[in-house]
């Protein structure tokens, strides 16, 4: 393609941040009989060449800490993601393993928002932005009525059908067509993956990459657990760790009493939580459920919030660490 006629730019100088709710009532895994809400989309595209980079799909409002986890994504490996959820793809369907140069974030999903955490860990320069690409859209909205992240919906063909898997593997084969079928009218027809890789190869790019388990425990929301007799305990749903047994929590708690500590988190599948470690800030410990807590496996804070006699309250969000991590099993 002739270069002077493609937008301006390069890939990775730019990633937008945005979020839509689906208008569609999702079933809990635990129970299909049980409606747990409507879900938000998180969407990173990066704004040279409209590719979807990131996705992130759970439930309750829009809030910055789970919009990180949409950045985070930008840094996985997209075929073993897909493949989580059932899609076998080529690692070229989905190119993107990167953070960019820039963040700008629909101003909406600001609230509470630390962008100094961005700039100091990852040398990320975030900016809250009106507006932003938004070409996937369109595919979206022939699955699903579109809403604004803090809009409510009216019932719909869908309502009660999909799970949170089978509508994130929705969710995943729109992008896929999006990213390699869509043709961009300001890019000459191109497709996105098209740009992207043209960009890279003439344009050089403005990305940059980061060990994958890191990025993503870094930027997990976090929650306050407490260490008992039974367990570490974080929604009302108990774990263990090697640096527990090794320092013979539990056997202290039931002698003394139980205490605090920090555990980062995905709200959309609680199997494995991360504590922090206070003494040395740039580690992690995972925190894998107890044996007695085989009916919780792979489901969300939403979902273990109704399952039958979860007494326990959500643990509030609080802000994504603070500091790089080395995870520690």
């Amino acid at each position: 393609p002739d270069g002077a006629a493609l937008p301006a730019g390069r890939p990775g100088a730019g990633f937008y941040l945005d979020a839509v709710r689906a208008e569609v009532q999702l079933v809990s895994r635990a129970d299909r009989q049980q409606a747990i809400g409507r879900p938000l989309v998180y969407v990173v595209t990066d704004l040279f060449s409209r590719m979807v980079t990131g996705v992130y799909v759970t439930l309750g409002e829009a809030q910055w800490p789970h919009a990180m986890l949409a950045l985070a994504h930008c840094g996985a490996d997209k075929q073993q993601y897909s493949q989580h959820y059932g899609r076998r793809i080529e690692a070229e369907q989905w190119p993107c393993r990167h953070l960019p140069e820039a963040l700008f974030v629909n101003a909406a999903l600001t609230l509470g928002w630390s962008g100094d955490t961005l700039l100091n860990n990852f040398n990320l320069r975030c900016v809250a932005a009106d507006e932003g690409p938004d070409d996937w859209r369109e595919l979206l909205a022939r699955r699903f009525r579109l809403l604004p992240p803090g809009a409510d919906g009216v019932p719909c063909r869908l309502d009660g059908v999909l799970d949170l898997d089978q509508f994130t593997r929705i969710v995943i084969d729109c992008v896929l067509y999006y990213n390699n079928r869509c043709q961009l009218a300001h890019a000459g027809g191109l497709t996105p993956r098209q740009l992207w890789h043209w960009g890279r190869e003439h344009r050089g790019g403005g990305l940059k990459i980061y060990p994958e388990q890191l990025l993503r425990c870094s930027l997990m929301p976090v929650g306050v657990g407490t260490v008992s007799a039974d367990g570490i305990q974080l929604f009302d749903t108990l774990y263990t760790c090697a640096r527990a047994i090794n320092e013979r929590w539990f056997e202290r708690a039931r002698l003394r009493a139980p205490w605090s500590v920090k555990l980062a988190y995905d709200p959309s599948n609680l199997d494995t939580v991360y504590l922090l470690d206070a003494a040395a800030p740039m580690q992690f410990h995972a925190c894998h459920m107890v044996d007695s807590q085989s009916a919780r496996r792979l489901l969300s804070v939403a979902e273990v919030a109704r399952l039958p006699r979860a007494a326990a309250a959500a643990t509030p969000l609080r802000s994504t660490t603070q500091s790089y991590a080395v995870l520690t099993n």
